[in-house]
Order: structure tokens, then sequence, then C-alpha cells
């Protein structure tokens, strides 16, 4: 098990899971793609997102103030970076 954690760059016991899953169902697991799902971005959020972008000319981090001080709604930078891209 030590010597596929490796090769497959996984740990021991991930190695362990996906066998006794196999045991299981004997078929070989599919794995699903990691993380949480992105959320749908709002029209509203991006049309505000793209007027205090016109008006202040700001980066992503420096927006995020602006908007929570102008507006009073919060949007994350990340968010923010996202629509900008």
């Amino acid at each position: 098990m030590a010597e596929i954690a490796k090769i497959q760059r996984i740990t021991k016991v991930r190695v362990w899971q996906l066998y006794k899953e196999y045991l299981s169902f004997g078929e070989i697991p599919k794995l699903k793609r990691a993380g949480r799902k992105r959320k749908d971005i709002p029209e509203s959020e991006r049309k505000l997102v793209f007027e205090k972008y016109e008006k202040y000319k700001l980066g992503p981090l420096a927006l995020e103030s602006k908007i929570e001080r102008d507006v009073g709604i919060h949007i994350p930078h990340n968010r923010i970076y996202r629509i900008m891209l």
C-alpha cells in the first residue's frame, strides 16, 4: 500500500479507503472532483462591480471596501476578481 500511495501521490489511508470500497462493491471506485461547487454570480453583482470599477479604476481588494462603504453590500474580493477576469 505504501508503494502504491507513493506512486499515486496519495496517502496510505486513501489507498486503503479505495481498496475497501472496491471490495464492498466489486468495481473500481469513481472519484469525484475535489472541493466545493462554485456558486453562480448574480448579474446584479456583476453590474455593480463593473460600475464601481469604471468609476474608481481599482483592483479587487480596494473595490471590495469601496463597494461595502458606498453601497453597504459585501462582495468578497475573490468573487470580484472572478468577475473582473
